[in-house]
């Protein structure tokens, strides 16, 4: 690889160097999508089990209360950058239907994947 495009793709943060392939003078880059998270917008979430063991999110934030669901389809209602408030419904990701319960409360964004914007 040239020195000068290997220097310049250092800098960009999302792109692993290391792992491009160069073929016959051609790079592929994959095409990362990411949803932005917004307030007033309804997305559908799985809760990682990082968020779980963050005991400051759940005596802190949520006063003891952390979810009983690790899937959930939620409102964002507060947007800070590195933490959302929601409120949601947790739902069963092999059929998409609703579970009754709900939970709302602060959750950290690092700790979550978000599956779809709905």
């Amino acid at each position: 690889m040239n020195k000068i495009i290997a220097e310049q793709l250092r800098k960009v943060k999302e792109i692993d160097v290391d792992n491009l392939h160069f073929e016959e003078g051609k790079c592929f880059i994959p095409q990362k999508k990411t949803i932005k998270i917004e307030e007033d917008c309804c997305y559908k979430i799985f809760l990682m089990p990082t968020l779980f063991v963050n005991t400051a999110l759940g005596t802190n934030w949520n006063g003891g209360s952390y979810p009983l669901k690790n899937y959930l389809k939620v409102d964002v209602i507060k947007n800070m950058g590195k933490m959302i408030k929601v409120t949601g419904v947790a739902y069963d990701p092999s059929t998409g239907g609703n579970i009754n319960y709900f939970w709302s409360g602060w959750l950290t964004v690092q700790d979550i994947q978000i599956i779809e914007k709905i």
